[in-house]
């Protein structure tokens, strides 16, 4: 996809306006944005898991330790008895060897390992154009000492401490503002999005609407809980289109939605991911092409194209030997307040027209093939375009 890159601020109107760009002949650049390894709550080396999603075709991989970065000095113990950790190790050892991998044996049959850091092993994995580290964090911060809030940040550089506020909704709002501010200082184009709302059943759609400049939602999250709802709680689809329907109404830009691993061990990798039409493997030009919108999430189907502006919302999938695909436009009509389903088709193609009563409306596509490692059993490969509205 051909596009001229403007200043953040431009690229922030456009956005406000929920626009997204027709688009043709599109280059797909597919991303994890919420990944841990042992520098924080994740159980493998980050360089065995950046080579993880290299070798799987991924793009780009964001590192987002809890409230941590991959900065300095960090270690790792591998215990006596723990044959999980050991044969990680080993394997570590053998793919690295011995001059790159840094450790210690003690006689109890410990062994304490140094954990390197981003700007050490980046040149090791990175390929200019084919596949890159993004810097990233979790911002952790408990509500109340027990509610999980939880705030990705893309692009950032430095670490973001755990936030405090008097509402679920002003923990929220201050780590964005974090966010945001350290992209002001820094020159990057950052941003945030806030992750898996029903772990714990921490949020909900209310909490949401009231986060002023948030740009995206994890409307899936294949390593955490909660995505379908329960007999009380929303699913979190269904979540998203409710502060959708605030936003247009009030006149905000709507919320996007992204799919991650939250990957903490190799067997939650390649789940769910972001595809996203850039001019470039860079980090700003990834980060600029999400403000745009110009992404879908996905847990297994690929598009060719998505074309898209107010008033048209065009999908071509690309379609895989024995798979079947349902195209589903789904969003709000003004005046009701729950989610509706304005179109199916059965195929590859498929469109559709916003009425003048269609406050916005989003593309689901489900495949029939069920996902290899599923979030739930008997889920079905699927992709997420994001909404737009006139």
């Amino acid at each position: 996809m051909k596009r001229n890159i403007r200043r953040v601020v431009v690229l922030l109107v456009l956005f406000s306006l929920g626009d997204l760009t027709t688009t043709s002949a599109q280059e797909w650049f597919k991303g994890a944005l919420h990944i841990h390894s042992l520098w924080s709550d994740g159980n493998n080396f980050p360089e065995v898991i950046a080579e993880y999603y290299k070798e799987r075709g991924y793009n780009f991989l964001t590192v987002t330790e809890h409230n941590a970065m991959q900065i300095g000095t960090g270690w790792a113990s591998i215990k006596p008895g723990s044959s999980t950790k050991r044969n990680m190790f080993d394997h570590y050892l053998q793919r690295f060897g011995e001059d790159w991998v840094e450790y210690t044996r003690f006689p109890n049959d410990s062994i304490r390992v140094r954990l390197k850091a981003l700007a050490e092993y980046r040149s090791h994995v990175e390929q200019p154009g084919k596949f890159l580290l993004v810097n990233g964090e979790e911002i952790t911060s408990p509500f109340e000492k027990t509610v999980p809030v939880h705030v990705n940040a893309f692009n950032t550089t430095n670490v973001i401490s755990k936030k405090t506020g008097k509402s679920r909704s002003e923990v929220m709002e201050n780590a964005v503002n974090a966010v945001l501010e350290q992209g002001t200082l820094t020159g990057k184009t950052v941003f945030s999005f806030i992750n898996h709302p029903n772990f714990y059943w921490a949020l909900n759609a209310a909490d949401i609407m009231n986060v002023n400049d948030v740009h995206f939602l994890e409307i899936f999250n294949a390593g955490s809980t909660g995505n379908y709802g329960d007999d009380e709680h929303e699913n979190v689809e269904d979540m998203w289109d409710q502060i959708n329907v605030r936003r247009v109404l009030d006149g905000r830009p709507l919320l996007y939605g992204v799919a991650t691993d939250d990957m903490h061990g190799l067997n939650q990798a390649d789940r769910a991911w972001v595809m996203v039409s850039a001019t470039s493997l860079h980090a700003d030009r990834l980060a600029e092409a999400m403000l745009l919108g110009d992404f879908y999430a996905s847990t297994g189907v690929y598009l060719e194209t998505v074309e898209a502006n107010r008033k048209r919302l065009a999908i071509k999938v690309k379609k895989e030997e024995n798979v079947n695909y349902k195209i589903v436009f789904l969003g709000v009509r003004r005046g009701e307040d729950r989610t509706t389903v304005f179109s199916e088709v059965e195929g590859e193609e498929a469109s559709y027209i916003l009425c003048d009563d269609d406050l916005f409306v989003r593309a689901k596509i489900i495949s029939s093939r069920l996902h290899k490692n599923p979030f739930q059993k008997g889920d079905t490969e699927v992709a997420w375009t994001q909404p737009i509205c006139h």
